[in-house]
């Protein structure tokens, strides 16, 4: 936050008590002050961080001769240096306003002369909000020291505080004094095992900060450091020595993290989250819920699912929430269809939610971009980083999160997804982050509608399928056209895998696909049944779906709580209908 010019008729600050239409003969600037303080005012003595007070001072030359006067007016962190033209014994009234970015009792003082104390708080949580962000403690000595230790060179953008290390004091007390400002009552930190470095990182230098209470932290678990070399891009549970590793690491967090007093809980439970869940194999739910039970703890358990449906991950059958990390995908066109694409998801897990029961835990970035990363190769597309961006991510994450919600990152430079202040960027997505994710009011996004439900047979494994593939998904019917009806009259009509406007595709699906041909499509599948959710729509009585099942069977077909009947699917590509 800049320094604004109170509203008076003079000119900005840099100039004050003399019209600029006035016209005297050049004076001598002075560095030796022989200025004094006759009366002054601060608008307020206690606000929020963030908010702007104002300090109001007439000064006097109380020297013999006339000059110019430097004048340095400070408000806790903020500085303003000014000067001021006059004659001896002239008066003139100086003010101006800023915003503290420091917690706490700061000085208030007009050339270096203390005025006053203002105590500045930080921004109180909404109830009904609770805005998290993930951190990562992993810059400086220990253990990113890329590119000779000036790690930032591994970001397109430079950090407002340099190459700094994450374990240095004043480092996390800004850190601390920024997520006040931004509205920030919660931080995820990445966690990648016991006596890592950012292990220790987190024990003996963030969480032993004297003002790390000021905020609720919790952990956010590296999927695939359960993997011995800490390699691959799966974990497979089934698997002794990997299974072992995630008992010991969940016991490891139970004793070390989960019973800290400023430990992050929902329903007073330790909150912890997982990274990439879809990498787990080998029956995870129940590796994960055994160690649980052994460590004696019973975490509020939030899985990252990417941009997949909520039963499509087995681990979110023990999962109280669900999340992505980054709601960036790597195509080509994604400038054109992030917003899109990350408003159908929440939107699919909002209306999923209801029959599931997990709560959704929407992420907002305000961009991606990871060209400059030089220790490990990459090749992803851009997606850039603006602050108007940001803010459309923000007000999508609002709309679908009736509880907490996460920004992706505080402090990511690599990827570029950090809120953190830049050179380029200033503060803008802290205010961002204030002003549109760390208010109050929530109304459901979702208007009254119709859930219909696809209910197969069987589901059949996709390498089963001609032509087989080495694909394991386990599918339904290969869904091209769908139209719905009531009383004779068409109310939708949709193209599957295209546009899709006016269907919801809510359980029991795969992401949109185009063929060779052109033509889009969408499998079902992954669970015998299958949820679509009609907005605006208050009855149907027949419904047509066109395309060709796995194999020959029945389906049902229900709409709401009432069944609407039942047909036979086969191989062969038509249009099926139930009324």
């Amino acid at each position: 936050m800049g320094w604004t010019t109170p509203a008076t008729e003079r000119a900005p600050l840099t100039r004050t008590g003399l019209p600029e239409t006035t016209h005297r003969p050049p004076k001598r600037r002075t560095n030796s002050s022989p200025l004094a303080v006759r009366d002054s005012s601060i608008s307020s003595d206690t606000l929020d961080i963030g908010t702007e007070l104002t300090l109001t001072a007439t000064v006097e030359n109380a020297g013999d001769e006339s000059g110019v006067f430097d004048v340095e007016l400070g408000i806790v962190d903020q500085r303003e240096a000014i000067t001021v033209e006059l004659d001896s014994g002239e008066r003139t009234e100086v003010s101006a306003s800023a915003a503290p970015m420091t917690v706490g009792e700061g000085d208030v003082s007009l050339n270096g002369e203390q005025l006053g104390t203002v105590d500045v708080v930080p921004v109180a949580s909404e109830e009904d909000r609770t805005v998290g962000a993930h951190y990562f403690s992993w810059y400086g000595r220990h253990p990113h020291t890329w590119q000779g230790g000036e790690w930032s060179l591994e970001s397109p953008y430079t950090p407002t505080l340099g190459n700094y290390d994450a374990r240095d004091d004043a480092v996390i007390e800004q850190h601390i004094d920024w997520c006040h400002y931004a509205g920030v009552q919660w931080l995820n930190a990445v966690w990648t095992g016991p006596d890592s470095p950012i292990d220790k990182n987190l024990k003996n230098h963030v969480l032993s900060h004297p003002r790390a209470n000021e905020l609720e932290w919790s952990i956010f678990y590296d999927t695939l450091i359960i993997n011995s070399a800490h390699g691959g891009s799966s974990v497979d549970l089934s698997k002794e020595g990997a299974a072992n590793r995630l008992k010991n690491h969940i016991a490891y967090l139970a004793e070390e993290y989960f019973e800290r007093e400023y430990y992050k809980t929902i329903d007073g439970r330790p909150v912890l989250t997982t990274w990439l869940a879809s990498a787990y194999t080998g029956d995870p739910a129940s590796v994960f819920a055994e160690a649980f039970e052994e460590a004696g703890v019973d975490p509020y358990f939030v899985v990252g699912i990417g941009g997949q449906p909520i039963d499509a991950v087995e681990l979110t059958e023990i999962a109280d929430a669900v999340t992505v990390y980054n709601p960036y995908t790597p195509r080509e066109d994604i400038e054109e269809v992030f917003l899109d694409q990350m408003e159908s998801t929440y939107r699919s897990w909002y209306l999923a939610s209801e029959l599931t029961g997990h709560d959704v835990i929407p992420s907002v970035i305000p961009g991606f971009n990871d060209s400059a990363i030089t220790h490990v190769e990459r090749d992803n597309p851009v997606l850039e980083l603006s602050r108007d961006r940001y803010a459309n991510a923000c007000e999508v994450g609002h709309q679908y999160a009736d509880g907490p919600v996460l920004v992706t990152a505080f402090n990511e430079w690599y990827e570029s997804t950090f809120i953190e202040p830049s050179e380029e960027f200033g503060t803008s997505f802290l205010e961002i982050t204030a002003d549109t994710l760390a208010v109050e009011g929530w109304e459901s996004p979702i208007s009254e509608g119709v859930m219909v439900t696809l209910s197969f047979e069987e589901v059949v494994p996709a390498n089963e399928i001609p032509p087989k593939t080495n694909d394991d998904r386990e599918m339904t019917l290969r869904l091209y056209e769908l139209s719905i009806f009531d009383d004779g009259e068409k109310l939708r009509e949709v193209d599957v895998g295209g546009a899709e406007e006016g269907v919801d595709f809510v359980r029991g699906y795969f992401g949109p696909e185009t063929e060779s041909d052109g033509e889009t499509a969408r499998w079902l599948g992954n669970r015998p049944t299958s949820t679509l959710f009609f907005e605006g729509v208050s009855d149907i009585d027949r419904i047509e779906v066109t395309g060709w099942a796995a194999t020959e069977m029945d389906v049902s077909v229900t709409v709401g709580d009432e069944s609407l009947g039942t047909t036979q699917v086969t191989r062969q590509h038509e249009t099926y209908t139930v009324d």
